[in-house]
């Protein structure tokens, strides 16, 4: 046909077979009711050129073409009829399919089934089927790479459902608008290489990578992907053998879901923010990390990071983590997760942690905490001290953490978390009125088993106070030998007999020791009838209560602390508290 020419009407090659070129340069077709260049079936040694101001108002029809070179269409400009500009589908194209600097389609252009022997190169390309497919290239199989970047710009659906590319998916400073539904749907994808959706990429719409199974890495970095209650970015069940990279102004303004991939490495949103304020910012469900999952350096989040069950070979790193803790609706989920390191190192403030009951962390599981992360317990009792709700305790978080410190070396504050575990369950974990108290009295006085040297301390103290009440009671006559014949006839001046001398200490110890009888307790015993009135103002005979029936009082009370403290000493230091607590 030549540069140039002109048709009105079809151009018909149905079937036809050419030994060198197809060129249409600069060539202008128009039938804007049907088929402008009908060729379905052609068979071409060498390129179709349908480029540099080739222009055609109706539809081009390519279905099941065999082109033994490239099929060009750099600045060419196809206006579609009955919404479909380009048909080339189950076309094979020996080299490269370039639809690229310039090019225009109005109408959707279809690849379906294309087999390419070299790229698909569509960058500064511009597709336009709004609310429509503007590229459906399903099942394809492309040997090279497919670009789909630097000004390529779509509005209407972009599908590579099922596409298999031998090199990268390349879509970066691509824009993508479609919007309320799929700006780029590769659901099912097998890319030999990487899929980059970087760089200014741009989508309206969701971007589906759902299934996909990507050789390299997929790198998001500064891409922005819009879809306002909906998906931005949905990657679940897809497998990608490097790292995936949301990271360096990535911003993502919907769900991001991962939900159920498996990464090869790592997991890096550094510098990444994440916006859906009214559900999942960040869903990482089940997901398998070979490596480290960064939240990290400034990372942001508006809403709820999932990462339940997920399983992360390396650190879960969370520094600089910003949460936007203002937000009820933020929150982070490591519920059933495991990770070999936590490091939090620079999560210093409180304020870069979510609400009260908004972090979720029942089941996480971790080996060690990072060299800079935080150790000291008050610090650490207030990370835990977000997970709880009203009603809602858990105290494995406590323990976990307590192993953790206590295999580090720090033993002081792997007590202080294991003390602080038995608070939290008082105050949040519905316990009845027994319990309550029990839990209470067990705190203060033997830090629940932890600290039972706090009993031993209690009981020094009882039988000092003891001692110098029982000095003061003897000495005053309050204190009396309770064989009274057998003292007389002791202490007769012609006899030969003795009864046991009153030491004070030997008898607070014998009044406080349950068992042991040091022989005083047995002998002596305070007499509620003698001295004098406590007050003076009563008739002593009738209602009155003395000195004597006071002290005699208290070596009730010294018995019973002496059975209770004696017991909560010896199973403090048995372990047995913390056992059945």
């Amino acid at each position: 046909m030549g540069q140039g020419f002109y048709a009105t009407g079809t151009v018909m090659l149905l079937g036809a077979i050419i030994g060198g070129n197809l060129n249409c340069d600069q060539g202008r077709v128009e039938n804007s009711d049907g088929d402008a260049l009908f060729a379905e079936g052609i068979e071409v040694k060498g390129s179709v050129w349908l480029r540099n101001g080739f222009h055609v108002t109706g539809r081009v029809s390519l279905l099941g073409a065999t082109i033994g070179g490239n099929l060009g269409c750099d600045q060419g400009y196809f206006e579609g009829a009955g919404g479909e500009s380009v048909l080339a589908s189950n076309i094979e194209v020996s080299g490269d399919v370039l639809l690229r600097r310039g090019f225009r389609a109005v109408g959707n252009v279809w690849l379906n089934g294309a087999k390419i022997g070299g790229d698909l190169n569509c960058y500064q390309g511009q597709f336009e089927n709004a609310g429509g497919d503007a590229i459906v290239a399903q099942s394809i199989a492309v040997k090279g790479a497919v670009f789909l970047c630097q000004g390529f710009y779509t509005t209407g659906r972009v599908s590579l459902l099922g596409a298999k590319i031998g090199s990268v998916l390349d879509c970066g400073q691509g824009r993508f608008e479609n919007p309320d539904s799929d700006a780029l749907f590769a659901e099912g994808v097998e890319v030999r290489g990487g899929v980059l959706l970087r760089h200014g990429f741009y989508a309206v719409g969701r971007v589906s990578l759902l299934g996909a199974t990507i050789g390299g890495n997929l790198e998001c970095g500064q891409g922005r992907f819009e879809n306002v209650g909906g998906d931005a970015l949905l990657v679940d069940n897809s497998e990608i053998k490097g790292s995936v990279l949301l990271r360096n102004g990535f911003f993502a303004k919907g769900v991001v879901s991962l939900g159920g991939a498996t990464i090869g490495g790592n997991l890096d949103c550094h510098q990444g923010r994440f916006e859906n304020a009214d559900g999942f910012a960040l869903f990482v469900d089940s997901v398998a990390v070979g490596g480290a999952v960064f939240l990290s350096k400034n990372f942001y989040a508006h809403g709820r990071i999932f990462l339940q069950d997920a399983q992360i070979a390396d650190g879960l790193y969370l520094d600089s983590a910003m949460l936007a803790p203002d937000s009820p609706t933020t929150e982070v989920d490591l519920r059933f997760a495991r990770a070999l390191t936590l490091a939090d190192s620079q999560v210093k403030s409180r304020s870069q942690w979510p609400q009260p009951g908004k972090l979720r962390i029942e089941g996480f599981t971790y080996e060690k905490l990072s060299p800079d992360s935080p150790t000291d317990s008050q610090y650490r009792l207030r990370w835990l001290q977000p997970q709880h709700g009203k009603g809602r305790f858990s105290p494995q978080p406590y323990t976990q953490l307590a192993r953790v410190l206590q295999a580090s070396g720090h033993e002081q504050e792997a007590t202080e978390i294991l003390i602080g575990k038995q608070e939290a369950a008082r105050q949040y974990g519905n316990l009845s009125r027994f319990k309550w108290f029990w839990n209470w009295f067990l705190g203060k006085t033997i830090a629940h088993g932890y600290k039972p040297t706090r009993a031993l301390f209690m009981s020094l103290a009882v039988i000092i106070f003891g001692t110098g009440l029982f000095h003061i009671g003897y000495r005053d006559g309050w204190i009396e030998a309770s064989d009274l014949e057998a003292y007389t006839i002791a202490t007769a001046e012609d006899s030969s007999l003795t009864y046991p001398e009153f030491f004070p200490l030997t008898y607070s110890l014998d009044v406080f020791l349950p068992v042991i009888d040091l022989h005083q307790a047995s002998y002596w015993i305070p007499k509620a009838s003698l001295g004098e009135p406590v007050d003076k103002s009563i008739d002593c005979l009738s209602t009155g209560i003395r000195d004597g029936g006071v002290l005699l009082a208290y070596f009730w009370l010294q018995i019973m602390l002496g059975w209770v403290l004696t017991s909560l000493w010896v199973a403090g230091f048995t372990g047995l508290v913390r056992r059945l607590e």
